[in-house]
């Protein structure tokens, strides 16, 4: 049922429960009134509005319950409140000892979602994002496959999904917004909350594509280093390229000068990072 169909419903049960009041019930009301000397005057002057008293006063009842069945019946039509923790979820400093079961059914419900989000892509709707300018990709989908609002997501320390969302497109109000009903029908859920952040996925996967294939990654090579892996980060919204020392990483960054990437020192081979079968 529509909202407005939920309203409509219930103040015409309102109006329904407002009582007419009965000439026979005036006369009693107005019989106490003289019957009590002090009041005679009061009662022969007045009783001629006792009937509009006695309706306003039922219409007054009847607001009264018309409001508690509204907070009732579409209070809850917000599904989720905005109590969502933005601090990521970090193995490294929330050990799996600490991981409760809510985190765990949380996390299987925000990994659910995040299928059905891909499962849509590539992106046909109204936020149409830029062009792809190289031929990198992320799990099979190239930097034109996502909505333009789109930033990322990741998962809090309470196990629940947050998107980041392009800032030009956020405002605190989001769950009103068009773009927010069109992920929320993606996702399945309105279970998951939102941040701005300052790139999108095409801005991102495109910084890829220009560090791995393109006249970035070319120049870095040509200033004689070679970085060791490269990472995007959700939360921070930034392309973390990995070298081996602090002078790899200061010519890194005079090459790399867009605060779409960074840098971090590491101390592990490549051939570190390779997993048996």
């Amino acid at each position: 049922m529509s909202r407005k169909r939920a309203e409509h419903n219930i103040t015409e049960i309102a109006k329904q429960s407002i009582p007419e009041p009965s000439e026979a019930f005036v006369a009693d009301i107005r019989r106490e009134f003289v019957a009590n000397s002090a009041a005679d005057m009061f009662a022969e002057r007045n009783s001629r509005y006792l009937p509009r008293i006695l309706t306003l006063a039922g219409v007054l009842c009847a607001l009264l319950v018309l409001g508690i069945c509204l907070k009732t019946a579409l209070g809850t039509n917000k599904a989720y409140a905005d109590y969502y923790s933005m601090e990521p979820y970090n193995m490294n400093v929330n050990t799996t000892a600490e991981v409760t079961a809510e985190f765990i059914e949380n996390e299987l419900k925000s990994s659910d979602m995040s299928e059905r989000f891909w499962a849509k892509l590539p992106y046909t709707g109204r936020y149409m994002p830029g062009e792809a300018t190289g031929e990198y990709t992320v799990t099979g989908r190239y930097a034109d496959d996502f909505p333009d609002y789109y930033g990322g997501s990741y998962i809090n320390v309470d196990g629940k999904l947050i998107i980041v969302i392009k800032e030009s497109y956020y405002n605190k109000d989001y769950r009103k917004s068009d773009w927010y009903k069109e992920l929320s029908t993606m996702m399945g859920s309105e279970d998951f909350a939102c941040r701005p952040v300052k790139y999108n996925y095409t801005e991102v996967i495109n910084g890829f594509s220009d560090l791995v294939f393109g006249s970035l990654g070319e120049a870095i090579h040509e200033a004689g280093v070679s970085w060791v892996a490269a990472g995007f980060n959700d939360y921070y919204n930034r392309i973390c390229i990995e070298v081996k020392s602090e002078g790899a990483a200061a010519v890194v960054k005079s090459i790399a000068t867009s605060d779409l990437f960074t840098t971090m020192v590491v101390d592990y081979d490549p051939v570190d990072m390779i997993i048996d079968d």
